[in-house]
């Protein structure tokens, strides 16, 4: 992260010399920062309307949605897809699913403004998911697919003006559109983003490049600090940062400071805490409203308390030096007794209120009146808010999810990877490791050091920091390198997978009997691809017309005008 990207008015000219007076921020989604649209936004928003029209045209009434969506659907049938890949030409084809997702917003939109054809205007936006999920699913050439289709960015023209440019992968995150992040070339794509092997172009952030070490098998060639950029590595690093995290929280709150000063655990929670802070600001104010999550607000409440304690812990300290001010410092609400009676107390306590028979006796002498207040506040939200208008709530979104359950884990795992991908970083520096970047790097150092040398420091601290997990990323990605050289000599994709019943597969092949048997395969094989019913139907009329051909054959006025 850079100095003059986060700071609004402070850039750097082509001479490398500062100058303000610019509003300059590090979006991803900012057009100034990943490039212009790969088409011009008039041509992309000519191709969602056309899109549009014909979804309108192939559902003019409000139909069952499971007829849309169903995998031999008479709805969206061959010729339709055919005529929606269609719809950009050869020249904007690579925008067409783009637009398809362009037009399962619109319609949601049209959704809520036009209420009594909201179901209508539902089963066209699936329909639009739909089509796109078909068009990705059969493109063969999977370049084209992950890196013109997929990654490459869009904007389309809005109150006159072009939208920030983004690809399928975050419009699909966004949409939340199930039939698209279920799609195998897009989990492929996200795939690939995990793993690193895609990864976004140092000089444009727009474009993703292929990792070109991917198949190189020796071992220090991986000890790159880079490579901290796959969401993969990140993920770790997170993980294990979280559980040292409350480790300390846990430490910080069963121990007592006798002199009431911060000691070593408390200082560096609430270091980590800022870190955490800077991070979900950035990454806000990169991406903006679509970061905005439960999660991201449940977070930010748990980070306030810790600000708040820490300031009130400040206060306490500043405020006098008498030994009986000092202990009020508001960390403990009851430090006269023991810890064991305590925790046995309040885990009692709690416990009733979650078998919805709370006592309130005994708080009035943990720091009254808040540990009261406190006991209430827990009390309302157990037996009010979770044990009643959550659990009703949860009922409802578990037959929802369930009943998809495949498709939602793909939806989160692609949003969760987008988490990564999506707040671009020259540098990786992940909480709390980014207070290092900010006032160790940027401040002292990025606004007189020039670009070479100051990305030459980043990547020898990265590369310190890192250490640890970058000697076991080394070793795991010389592994898979030699899985992805063994897959491009037998002619497969890089994260082929050679399972048992492909082991004889080439046996197979070679079988005598395999023409015979595919014969008979395809003799015998059911049409899928129409119901069963439509099938009869068919069948039955074919005799109905031999029947009438029949009879007309030994009718003797169709004997005479024949012979005439």
């Amino acid at each position: 992260m850079k100095w003059s990207q986060l700071i609004p008015g402070w850039a750097k000219d082509r001479h490398g010399h500062h100058r303000s007076g610019e509003l300059e921020r590090l979006l991803p989604a900012h057009s100034r920062d990943v490039g212009p649209s790969a088409y011009p936004a008039k041509e992309v928003t000519r191709v969602a309307l056309r899109l549009k029209y014909q979804i309108e045209q192939v559902i003019p009434i409000e139909l069952p949605e499971d007829k849309v969506t169903a995998a031999n659907s008479p709805i969206i049938t061959k010729k339709v897809i055919a005529t929606a890949k269609s719809a950009g030409g050869d020249e904007y084809r690579a925008c067409v699913v783009y637009g398809l997702l362009v037009c399962k917003r619109w319609f949601k939109r049209q959704a809520l403004l036009e209420l009594w054809d909201a179901d209508l205007h539902g089963v066209r936006a699936t329909a639009a998911e739909v089509i796109a999920k078909r068009i990705i699913e059969a493109e063969e050439d999977q370049d084209f697919l992950l890196q013109d289709v997929l990654l490459k960015r869009f904007s389309i023209v809005k109150d006159g003006q072009e939208t920030e440019p983004a690809n399928v992968i975050e419009r699909a995150v966004d949409l939340h559109a199930l039939e698209v992040t279920g799609s195998s070339g897009y989990q492929k794509c996200v795939k690939y983003l995990w793993r690193g092997w895609l990864q976004q172009d140092d000089k444009n952030a727009g474009t993703f490049v292929p990792f070109k070490a991917r198949d190189n098998t020796r071992y220090w060639d991986h000890l790159d600090p880079d490579r901290m950029r796959a969401p993969i590595y990140q993920n770790a690093v997170q993980i294990a940062i979280s559980v040292i995290y409350l480790g300390l929280y846990t430490g910080a709150i069963n121990t007592i400071n006798e002199d009431g000063d911060l000691d070593v655990v408390e200082g560096i929670l609430y270091l980590m805490t800022a870190g955490f802070i800077f991070d979900e600001f950035a990454k806000f104010w990169k991406v903006g409203w679509y970061y905005f999550s439960f999660w991201n607000a449940f977070n930010s409440i748990l980070y306030g308390l810790l600000t708040a304690s820490f300031v009130i812990r400040m206060m306490a300290i500043a405020t006098s030096d008498d030994e009986d001010d000092g202990r009020r410092a508001f960390i403990g609400l009851n430090q006269i007794e023991g810890n064991a009676s305590i925790s046995t107390f309040i885990i009692q306590a709690m416990a009733n209120s979650v078998m919805q028979s709370p006592e309130f006796d005994g708080f009035d002498d943990y720091a009254h009146p808040f540990g009261l207040i406190l006991y209430y506040i827990f009390t309302f939200v157990v037996m009010v808010i979770l044990l009643n208008v959550l659990i009703a709530l949860y009922n409802s979104a578990y037959e929802d999810i369930t009943g998809n359950a495949d498709d939602e884990y793909m939806a989160l795992f692609a949003a969760k990877t987008m988490q990564f991908v999506r707040a671009p970083d020259e540098n990786v520096f992940i909480a709390p490791f980014n207070l290092l970047e900010i006032f160790g790097l940027i401040i002292p150092f990025e606004w007189w050091m020039d670009d070479h040398t100051y990305e030459r420091l980043n990547h020898y601290v990265m590369g310190v920091i890192y250490s640890p997990m970058l000697l076991l990323t080394a070793f795991y990605e010389q592994h898979e390198a030699r899985k992805v050289k063994y897959n491009r000599k037998r002619g497969e994709e890089d994260d082929d997978e050679v399972e048992e019943w492909e082991q004889m597969e080439q046996e197979f092949e070679a079988d005598q009997g395999k023409e015979e048997w595919e014969k008979k395969v395809d003799e015998t094989k059911p049409d899928v691809e129409v119901d069963v019913d439509v099938v009869e139907i068919r069948e039955l009329k074919k005799e109905v017309q031999e029947l009438k051909r029949m009879i007309r054959a030994l009718s003797p006025e169709n004997g005479e005008e024949g012979g005439s």
